[in-house]
């Protein structure tokens, strides 16, 4: 389904077939075989194969996720002074935060919350707008600074994971020749953008207490009606992008957008969305999923590179 007008030899990251299991068709296929199965779940066998992919993910996880991470590092890192300086918020301000928060913790962890005054007084100044006051509660020091970082975690983690996913839709728009407007791109990033407003909305409805990894955080309570609408709004830009840029761009010029292209954007909806996610596993695949999606670009980049550097083989 390669669109019209194509480049005869449209550019790929790594292999055309390849890029699309990487960029979203593995996480489809994996989805698909999950959803078929469900309803099988009464059955040792089969509920014993999903319960395995706990360990499983962790195992990858050595393999995809902590290679993302670490490669994530040598490209911001490794490119000179100058870049480091020009983007110094993300590379120096950002870790310096986070290592002095959790310094913090780490010697104040087990502070009762009600000797540190400023806690107090914010808790008694949020509850009237609605903020569930117990997002401020303890009862220790070190379970008030977990609750911040963990909050800004899926704050953070639903805008990067979105941004990539239009990345990937940006590139292979660009290797397909699938001309898009300004108007559009922004239309499909905002679009992509309201599935991490509606997850954020999600995970802070309620005002529960939750856990993390043996933590326990609390959300804001937020009020029910801001799920339904949050979903109205995904909704809406998902159609917004059907029409006003793949049926737009077919009727003007006959292209189609390539399953390439379609594969993160597809696949970011399926794994999102309160109706098709699966709760039990997402927050476990979707990671080892969009680090595969990160590393075909690393291998890109790097290929690159290496093309200009003698005897590449050694």
């Amino acid at each position: 389904m390669a669109p019209t007008g194509s480049p005869p030899h449209a550019g790929a990251l790594t292999t055309r077939f390849l890029d699309f299991w990487l960029l979203g068709g593995a996480s489809l296929l994996v989805w698909l075989v999950m959803i078929s199965l469900q309803g099988f779940r009464a059955s040792w066998a089969v509920d014993q194969h999903f319960k395995n992919l706990t360990v499983t993910t962790a195992s990858l996880s050595l393999l995809v996720n902590y290679p993302h991470f670490l490669i994530s590092y040598k490209l911001a890192y490794t490119r000179g002074r100058s870049f480091i300086v020009r983007n110094w918020w993300q590379l120096i301000a950002v870790p310096a935060l986070l290592v002095g928060v959790f310094a913090l913790a780490f010697f104040n962890y087990a502070v009762p919350v009600g000797q540190v005054p400023v806690v107090s007084r914010a808790a008694a100044t949020l509850a009237p707008l609605g903020a569930n006051a117990q997002v401020l509660a303890g009862p220790r020091f070190g379970d008030l600074l977990f609750t911040a970082v963990f909050n800004v975690m899926i704050f953070t983690v639903g805008w990067h994971y979105t941004k990539q996913v239009f990345g990937c839709m940006m590139v292979y728009a660009h290797f397909d020749g699938y001309t898009l407007t300004r108007g559009q791109r922004t239309l499909t990033r905002w679009a992509l953008l309201t599935i991490w407003g509606m997850n954020f909305v999600y995970n802070n409805i309620g005002g529960g207490a939750n856990t993390f990894s043996q933590f326990t955080y609390h959300s804001f309570d937020l009020p029910d009606i801001a799920g339904p609408l949050s979903e109205i709004i995904v909704g809406a830009g998902f159609v917004l992008v059907l029409y006003k840029v793949f049926y737009a761009n077919y009727t003007m010029t006959g292209a189609r957008p390539s399953l390439n292209m379609l594969a993160p954007f597809v696949a970011l909806y399926v794994w999102w969305l309160p109706q098709t996610r699966q709760y039990e596993f997402y927050f476990l695949l979707t990671p080892l999923f969009h680090s595969l999606q990160y590393l075909a670009f690393v291998y890109k980049i790097e290929d690159t590179r290496l093309r200009r550097v003698r005897h590449r083989e050694v």
